[in-house]
């Protein structure tokens, strides 16, 4: 399958599991699930709310609903360390799975 760009994850077959299902845990990303993905690559770890603030062209539940889907793949995850909202609410901090 290709991603939002025409291209193609791959790993050989001779690659360890690992590398093979991390190739095909990004096929079929969506681009907008790219985008999320993307801005993690390059910021590091973050609350929902510090992703929304970098203005990705989604709305703030559509942003929400893309890291939650990158969650569910595995892609990202629960850091195991929180934070405060600026409305002084607690957060977790998400980051690339490894």
């Amino acid at each position: 399958m290709n991603d939002h760009w025409g291209q193609r994850a791959h790993a050989r077959n001779s690659d360890p599991i690992t590398s093979l299902e991390a190739a095909d845990s990004v096929r079929d990303i969506t681009g907008a699930q790219q985008k999320v993905l993307e801005a993690f690559q390059r910021h590091g770890p973050m609350t929902d709310e510090q992703l929304i603030a970098l203005g990705l062209g989604l709305s703030p539940s559509g942003t929400r609903s893309r890291r939650a889907e990158l969650v569910d793949r595995r892609l990202l995850r629960d850091s195991g360390v929180t934070t405060l909202t600026a409305s002084k609410r607690k957060t977790i901090i998400w980051e690339l799975a490894s």
